[in-house]
């Protein structure tokens, strides 16, 4: 098979922040740099759906920046190779404590990428089985091609979402949106006595905000917002 073309995993990370906004559920599972990693090493060997490849954690701790540097075909598929055999070795330069496959499989791939639909997991296997088990879903894979600009990932992110979110996450995290959109346009008020409120954008508090703090004190002998 061939493989995927890469970009580093620091640009599938900035990616991530995109395509899971503020205010998706589980958003700092989806978003930490470990997320990214996992994205990058299963793009590095290929475990996409479809390709019958995939990954464990093991695959994702046992990463190295050394490794990740090698590119050719024949690198990529040897490390996959040998990641896969049931004594797999653990190689100086890891990214990841040994220790640290559990989290990472509970946290990142399950809690994580798993619910959003971002990730697949290999049909039959038992629990138990130290088989490798995850692939990238090819639609989310897509998303951290090269060539990428930023309004093509933000077009296709917002397609992404609306076939693989539920409702009630595309909705929060449009709220999240809008409200980010207009903080900066909020209008403050000083309050007479020393505190403010703030209102939301708009000609009808700006007049407010003339009101309390220019007119009130000008004519009223003991002003008070109640």
């Amino acid at each position: 098979m061939s493989l995927p073309p890469l970009i580093p995993w620091q640009q599938m990370r900035e990616r991530l922040l995109v395509i899971f906004p503020e205010g998706m559920p589980d958003r700092g599972y989806l978003v930490r740099e470990a997320t990214a990693k996992t994205v990058f090493t299963a793009l590095y060997v290929g475990a996409i759906a479809g390709a019958d490849r995939w990954i464990a954690p093991r695959h994702v701790v046992r990463m190295s920046d050394a490794q990740a540097a090698q590119e050719g075909e024949a690198e990529r598929t040897a490390y996959h190779a040998a990641m896969s055999a049931a004594k797999a070795p653990s190689p100086e330069g890891r990214w990841y404590a040994e220790n640290t496959r559990e989290p990472l499989r509970d946290e990142v791939i399950r809690q994580g990428l798993v619910p959003v639909n971002a990730v697949v997991e290999r049909a039959g296997l038992a629990t138990t089985s130290p088989l490798s088990r995850y692939a990238l879903q090819a639609n989310f894979a897509a998303l951290f091609r090269p060539g990428l600009d930023a309004a093509q990932l933000e077009a296709e992110a917002a397609s992404w979402r609306q076939r693989n979110l539920s409702p009630a996450a595309r909705a929060r995290a449009a709220l999240m949106r809008a409200s980010a959109s207009t903080a900066s346009a909020n209008i403050a008020v000083q309050c007479p006595g020393g505190s403010s409120i703030i209102l939301p954008p708009g000609p009808s508090p700006t007049i407010t905000k003339a009101v309390i703090e220019v007119f009130a004190p000008a004519f009223l002998g003991n002003p008070r917002v109640a």
